[in-house]
């Protein structure tokens, strides 16, 4: 809204009907020289004092005043000193017309271009932005992208979740397969692998949820293979696997968060996991056996005794540890059973470390998983409704078993119903849950059979059905062991975290790289 300027020029005077000047006089503005105008009476003076009506001065002159207030400049007014309806032309068009000249966007095309541009940047068909690395994000690239497919609709929940879970509840997203997710042969199993790596990005911007599961799968009583001796010792030394002592044996069911357990029956045994948060959850079998209670330490503290819960069936009990302070914990279970060696089992599925708000981010794969590991959804099973489904509930899962399904034979169809049936839990548990199928680079795993291609063929297809996200290392990869080995991706038992020549795990440089693709995806 703007006003426009009058009067003040050698034209501007109070004229009678002979033309003679009249001082003084007193006069009317109209919008019009017609009898259909109307009269404006929204004037003021130069310093925005209203004017109910012109009065000329000592000399006949109409001095300077502003018209009418209105969306678009008054160009024109009519004035009546008596002597009938006479035009009066705004005087400051010519200021307005540099000022015009002058503007950066003076008709606002260029912000309605950048508006329209702007609603065409990041997604298919529009304008590529990057993100913070440098990168076109996964959701802007189309469909047919090599190795990679997002669903235009894919992420609202996991990304509702996620922004929020600095102000609200923490956002978790929980990744299950085998052992290329679980981070053999990284430098660090926790941090080093993939998934600590999308982990430590995922914090870093959205606030940190805590470590998350500490399965029992890193345990040297789990990664007992005599070609894995170098890693353990390398991986118990920097604080990857959790220290042990006493007789454990590794559990035969796919029970509980991580899909395994370890189990005591003797005076002595104990198990020592760090974790981060300010919350801990101590996951232990409960029931369907003769079950010991246990002792839990914090920090070293004074040791609490947790009695077995009991039951006719086996299930999952949780012992929940809450007011622990900011940052790193240990937290030591040990066996308290009556009798040592007579049978009373204490089975550990795990810890987890969480905070109030943040991301957490559970890495619950194992070495040796198969797709039919997590498939089975029957709450009774323990096993997917522990895995991101309704017992223990995820914003976003990741599935990435494969490459010793292709080692063991299994059909295409085989994995696939697999991959369903873990779905299946995990949207009765969250139907809005967000899904990704991650396939990991085969490398020479498997060099018989050549069913790869069919988990990569029904993988499609099953993010189609089910609205997942799919990111196929494989065929970024260029489905070539040499091709990655010449990037030093792959990596070696003897020396965690180096490239070597192993034949389906990866270095740290082959994890960082997968973490590469990984991320744009879930932080877009």
């Amino acid at each position: 809204m703007a006003r426009t300027l009058f009067g003040g020029t050698a034209a501007d005077v109070a004229e009678d009907l002979t033309g003679a000047r009249m001082p003084g006089a007193v006069g009317t503005v109209w919008d019009g020289p017609g009898e259909g105008a109307s009269p404006i009476t929204d004037l003021t003076d130069l310093t925005g004092a209203p004017l109910a009506q012109l009065v000329a001065d000592s000399e006949g002159v109409v001095r300077p005043f502003y018209g009418p207030e209105t969306e678009r400049p008054t160009e024109r007014v009519y004035a009546d000193f008596g002597g009938g309806r006479v035009a009066l032309v705004a005087t400051d068009v010519g200021d307005r017309l540099s000022a015009h000249q002058d503007a950066s966007d003076p008709h606002g095309s260029q912000a309605r271009a950048v508006e329209e541009i702007s609603a065409q940047k990041g997604i298919p068909g529009g304008f590529a932005t990057l993100d913070a690395s440098g990168r076109v994000p996964v959701q802007q690239l189309g469909q047919h992208q090599a190795g990679v497919y997002a669903p235009q609709s894919w992420g609202a929940h996991w990304r509702a979740a996620r922004d929020a879970a600095l102000s609200a509840r923490p956002a978790r997203a929980l990744v299950v397969g085998g052992s290329a997710s679980q981070g053999y042969y990284a430098t660090h199993l926790h941090t080093g692998g993939w998934v600590g790596l999308v982990r430590n990005a995922l914090q870093a911007q959205y606030g940190d949820g805590g470590s998350g599961l500490f399965p029992a799968s890193r345990t040297s009583t789990f990664i007992s293979s005599p070609v894995d001796a170098s890693a353990v010792a390398a991986w118990l030394a920097n604080g990857s696997l959790a220290a042990q002592s006493g007789v454990w044996t590794l559990g035969g069911s796919n029970y509980g968060p991580g899909a395994t357990y370890v189990y005591s029956q003797t005076t002595g045994a104990s198990i020592e996991f760090t974790i981060s948060g300010t919350t801990a959850r101590i996951f232990t079998v409960t029931g369907g056996a003769t079950r010991a209670g246990f002792r839990y330490e914090v920090d070293g503290g004074a040791p609490v005794a947790v009695a077995d819960a009991g039951g006719s069936n086996a299930s999952i009990q949780t012992t929940t540890v809450t007011g622990l302070g900011p940052g790193t914990h240990t937290v030591k279970v040990t066996w308290a059973g009556t009798s040592s060696g007579t049978g009373q089992y204490l089975s550990v599925v795990g810890v987890s470390g969480e905070n109030a708000t943040g991301v957490v981010v559970d890495n619950a794969a194992k070495a040796g998983a198969r797709a039919a590991t997590y498939g089975n959804p029957a709450p009774s099973a323990l096993n997917a409704v522990w895995n991101g489904g309704v017992s223990y509930p995820a914003d976003l899962c990741i599935f990435t078993a494969g490459p010793n399904d292709a080692v063991s034979g299994t059909s295409g169809d085989q994995w696939a119903a697999s991959v369903a049936k873990y779905f299946r839990a995990i949207r009765e548990a969250n139907g809005s849950a967000d899904l990704m199928i991650l396939l990991p680079h085969l490398g020479n795993h498997d060099t018989t059979n050549y069913l790869y291609q069919d988990y990569a063929l029904r993988a499609r297809g099953l993010a189609d059905v089910y609205g997942a996200a799919l990111i196929d290392m494989w065929a970024i990869g260029r489905n070539s062991w040499s091709h990655w080995h010449s990037r030093g991706h792959w990596g070696t038992a003897a020396h965690p975290g180096a490239s070597g020549s192993d034949s389906v795990h990866l270095s740290d440089a082959g994890y960082s790289y997968v973490a590469d693709v990984v991320k744009p995806v879930l932080m877009a």
